[in-house]
């Protein structure tokens, strides 16, 4: 008989394989990706949110990847979403993504710190719904809102109703 038994090195060794082993949950990742997906359905309406990109430094890589990205000046603790548009308040918005249990590290108050010193308003978000609320609400405080702007004022109302407070936690 051909083939291997589960007691065999080779069978174990597959078992180890990334296409059979069991997903590992990225509740971080699937809120950012969750997000970027929501911005790209509203783009149309909030042209600004077009603006919005995600800063890589998270997440595990291969070691000489890691190298190459530190000499290439990537930074520990830089949050995870930006959006360079001013509003009236501030230069622009960061937004750190954690899970409903995650803390921000040492590097990433720093660095929200150092950025709100800058004029930057930065917020922890620990799901897409949370992200996406602090966004409108950043960008309502951008735009005149005029009575024939509904799509515009009927997000505003959204968000207000549902307003959560986001803290460095």
């Amino acid at each position: 008989m051909t083939g291997c038994d589960s007691s065999s090195p080779a069978k174990r060794k597959v078992g180890r394989n990334r296409s059979t082993k069991q997903k590992r949950r990225q509740p971080e990742h699937d809120a950012q990706v969750a997000l970027f997906e929501r911005v790209a359905r509203h783009i149309d309406l909030i042209p600004d949110l077009s603006m919005m990109f995600a800063i890589p430094n998270g997440g595990y890589r291969h070691k000489a990847t890691a190298v190459k990205m530190k000499a290439e000046g990537v930074r520990a603790g830089v949050p995870d979403i930006c959006l360079p548009v001013p509003n009236k308040r501030h230069h622009g918005l960061f937004i750190e993504m954690k899970s409903k249990v995650g803390r921000a590290s040492p590097d990433q108050k720093s660095w929200m710190q150092g950025l709100r010193d800058r004029g930057y308003l930065c917020a922890i978000c620990r799901s897409e719904d949370d992200a996406w609320e602090v966004l409108i609400e950043y960008l309502s405080n951008r735009h005149q809102q005029h009575e024939d702007d509904k799509p515009w004022a009927e997000l505003v109302e959204y968000c207000s109703k549902h307003r959560q407070k986001y803290t460095d936690q």
